[in-house]
């Protein structure tokens, strides 16, 4: 209390400063996030801001080889790249990204647009880049981003698998002549395999050199390195030569101009009409989607490094659109958040408190733009394809293929080759799945399928969830029994359940709920068990009663085949007068459980029961109309068996849920005893200024469940 009290104190004497800003949710207090940029905050934190401007200059260089070989995979000038990079990682430092956290051109972005330049051609390319800002604008504005926890981290796993093997089928592009489809002479490809394995060499080598190693990153190196066997060996002393950046297309520096006032695309671009739209929706949409999911997954990558974080993704896929918009009219390829140098800045010295990084990084590549054109000219492409094998590798999870052997192989055979780590089968097939479908499909697709096998795999477990346990106990005062007439009547026409709950929820307190037996929650029982009833003797409340059946069934443990739990013998089955039968469910009650459900309540099962029946909802929760449905169907089986059956003790989700489906669940006959409470969901915390409340101790939480 004692701290929530100097939180509101403190957020009290900021209110003239903080002011709401509620055109995006999510975005929090706008004065707040302009605090970055005061020169006052970076006072007395010199040596920090140091470091900032040492790791935004070695991302700096580290992008201009990345960036020139993601614009190489996409088919597009190395100019489109480079660019792109600055404006994307510049606007999204100013405006939304999170702090320590590198913008500019990506893999996924070029692994995306590849097949559609090279179908349309480079003049739908602006398009495509602003239709994906124009998505991602709507995903900011309806906070889309939340999900993303919908991913899973199989389907990342795949993702990210797919995502390498895709870069590294682009490689192959290297070794065509310049801007044809034909591939090199065989001299050409020996001299480029030869550059492409010195250019390896020295990346793997130089960052274990003592006193030098970290001075420059190791992509620069191998740049440095080809270049010079280049021009001093394959020209000069054996008189031949490879491809380099310039044979792609123009690399003359210069500020982009508006790609519609751009002469260069003048004659390859096409008419905004509607047959255009209907090309580039589906592309823009794929790399919204593909560019959201990697800048959250960076984001939680910069958090994990800096221990800090991040409550505004919809910010940042704001400002992720605002930089795909500008990238897109000064007619560049756009991008989004990059992992490797945004783990590289982390690693070098940015803290995730400030933003001066990216600026810095943003700002040096356009410098390098400007007035180092005529060296980016010159780098061999062979350089290129060294520097996308060092990222190809790191972006491959290898441990995936193992995992997913490990997981159909016995025991004996995982024993003999050493393999430890397993997973479940069904989280195998997503990640292969997901890999194989990036590789031959898209990312977008393979990350919908992914995700919707996960989906239906978590159905129908969930499904198989749901408890039952039964028990016989005596009457109390209230229980009505039902009439002659009403056995004799059709399907109960049943009293408004809005009338009900204005009758029931202010009920006293009921008695002690029927305690579910110890191994209720314990491993499934076999088939053939399950049928079987026992009889035990058991006590409700502070009297003890007469000595009642207890029968417990678990129907994730029933087959498709499998019959419902007999009725008890006519020599076992006890007089049924002055009991009644109550059952306690457990679980969730939804389309994936209903079947189940239903089959348990078998006319054998509601013929051996007596007049009254209680199915208490406490434990239980109602998800669907499938759900309602079958409780409804469970109502009139006992109706015609000339039985009453009464649900009780609903909790608040399901109540709500039933309510406002009123006229559709008219066959319900059930009363509602009391509205029991749900269990406390975590409400959704904007992180303002200062720490958030922490949760109450787990004792409290139940003292207050306990009295509600």
């Amino acid at each position: 209390m004692a701290a929530a009290a100097s939180q509101r104190t403190r957020r009290d004497a900021d209110s003239g400063r903080r002011r709401r800003c509620c055109v995006f949710p999510g975005w929090g207090t706008a004065g707040y996030h302009l605090m970055p940029y005061h020169p006052s905050v970076y006072v007395g934190d010199a040596r920090q801001v140091l470091r900032e401007v040492l790791a935004g200059l070695t991302v700096a260089f580290a992008q201009v080889s990345d960036s020139i070989a993601f614009a190489f995979i996409a088919g597009v000038g190395p100019l489109l790249g480079l660019h792109a990079a600055w404006i994307i990682g510049l606007t999204m430092s100013l405006v939304g990204s999170r702090p320590a956290m590198i913008n500019g051109a990506t893999g996924v972005r070029a692994a995306v647009i590849a097949p559609y330049v090279a179908r349309l051609g480079v003049g739908y390319l602006f398009y495509i880049v602003i239709g994906a800002a124009i998505f991602q604008f709507i995903a900011a504005a309806l906070s889309l981003t939340r999900f993303v926890r919908l991913v899973t981290r199989p389907v990342m796993i795949g993702f990210v698998c797919g995502l390498a093997i895709v870069m590294a089928i682009g490689q192959i592009r290297a070794f065509y002549v310049p801007q044809t489809e034909e591939f090199n002479d065989s001299t050409t490809i020996l001299w480029q395999l030869f550059l492409v394995a010195i250019a390896l060499l020295s990346m793997v080598v130089w960052p274990f050199i003592p006193a030098v190693g970290k001075t420059l990153p190791p992509p620069l190196v191998g740049i440095f390195v080809a270049m010079a066997l280049e021009f001093g060996v394959v020209r000069a002393a054996a008189g031949h030569r490879t491809p380099v950046v310039s044979d792609l297309g123009n690399v003359n520096g210069g500020f982009p101009l508006l790609f519609w006032l751009d002469p260069q695309y003048a004659a390859i671009l096409p008419p905004l009409t509607l047959e255009v739209l209907g090309e580039v929706w589906q592309p823009a949409f794929i790399a919204a989607a593909a560019c959201m999911v990697e800048a959250v997954v960076t984001m939680e990558v910069a958090n994990d490094m800096t221990g800090t974080d991040n409550p505004l993704p919809s910010r940042q896929i704001f400002a992720l659109g605002l930089g795909n918009l500008l990238s897109g009219l000064l007619g560049t390829m756009g991008g989004g958040a990059t992992i490797g140098p945004t783990v590289m800045a982390c690693s070098n010295g940015a803290n995730g408190r400030y933003r001066i990084s990216g600026v810095v990084a943003a700002a040096a590549l356009l410098l390098v733009i400007l007035a180092a054109s005529g060296v980016v000219a010159i780098i061999p492409t062979s350089a290129l394809v060294a520097i996308m094998a060092v990222v190809c590798w790191a972006t491959f999870d290898w441990s995936m293929p193992l995992i997913a052997l490990a997981a159909v192989l016995p025991e004996r055979a995982r024993s003999c080759l050493g393999l430890r780590r397993k997973v479940r089968r069904i989280d195998a097939l997503v990640m292969v799945t997901t890999t194989v479908l990036t590789v031959t499909v898209d990312l977008f697709t393979a990350v919908m399928i992914g995700t919707a096998i996960s989906a239906i795999d978590y159905a129908w477990s969930r499904g198989k969830e749901v408890r039952i346990a039964s028990e016989l106990v005596p009457l109390e005062p209230g229980d009505e029994l039902p009439t002659a007439a009403a056995c004799a009547s059709a399907p109960p026409p049943g009293p408004e359940l809005a009338e009900r709950a204005k009758c029931d929820a202010s009920a006293s307190e009921l008695s002690s709920p029927v305690e579910p037996p110890q191994g209720l929650d314990a491993k499934r029982s076999p088939p053939d068990a399950l049928a079987s009833i026992s009889v035990a003797c058991s006590s409700l409340g502070a009297g003890a009663g007469p000595p009642s059946v207890l029968g417990t069934t678990a129907l994730a443990a029933q087959g498709a085949g499998a019959a419902a739990p007999a009725p008890l013998a006519a020599a076992e089955e006890p007089p049924l007068e002055g009991l009644k039968r109550v059952y306690v469910v457990r679980g969730d009650l939804f389309f994936a459980s209903t079947m189940d459900f239903a089959r348990f309540f078998s006319p054998s099962v509601v013929e051996a029961d007596p007049k009254l029946v209680e199915i208490r909802m406490d434990e239980a929760t109602i998800r669907d109309y499938s759900g309602m449905h079958v409780l409804g169907v469970i109502a009139q089986r006992y109706h015609k068996a000339g039985k009453r059956v009464v649900l009780k003790r609903m909790g608040l989700q399901s109540f709500t849920l039933v309510s406002k489906a009123d006229h559709l669940v008219q066959s319900f006959d059930y009363e509602l005893e009391r509205v029991s409470p749900d269990p406390p969901a975590r409400p959704e915390c904007r992180v303002e200024d200062g720490p958030v409340d922490p949760d109450p101790p787990l004792h409290e939480q139940a003292q207050a469940q306990f009295h509600a």
